[in-house]
């Protein structure tokens, strides 16, 4: 490669560089500065995921972590899921009670929590099973 080729690919990459950091710059100019208590307003609200593989938008509330604290020892990952799946649907609608959640078919269940965690990525069930030899 020759020394011109070189300056003009090291060039792109510095003009590469410059453009990201100025668009986090502008991104970051466009941020609203919240308090604590406007953060946590909003996580209380109810929200809704569409499930196109049941055709419907499902009602759900954001996982407060008081609730993830209670139900997190549950070494059954798929109670542990259902659990979760429980508090966030009844917090949006409190006629949902355990057993309808239980009484889910499992293709059901899969496709609601599956569309919630898509909204909640660090929320997967995975993510927060508890650690390893946790009590």
């Amino acid at each position: 490669m020759s020394v011109e080729r070189e300056r003009k690919a090291e060039a792109e990459k510095i003009e590469k560089v410059a453009k990201a950091a100025k668009g986090e710059f502008e991104k970051r100019e466009t941020l609203k500065v919240k308090a604590l208590s406007e953060v946590l307003g909003e996580a209380g609200q109810v929200r809704y995921v569409d499930v196109p593989e049941l055709d419907c938008r499902i009602a759900y509330k954001k996982l407060p972590m008081k609730d993830f604290n209670e139900i997190k020892d549950e070494k059954d990952p798929t109670v542990l899921s259902l659990k979760m799946l429980y508090r966030m649907l009844h917090a949006a609608d409190s006629s949902v009670t355990m057993d309808m959640v239980e009484q889910m078919p499992f293709d059901i269940a899969t496709a609601i929590i599956t569309r919630i965690m898509g909204e909640t990525p660090l929320a997967t069930p995975r993510a927060l099973q508890p650690s390893p030899g946790a009590t």
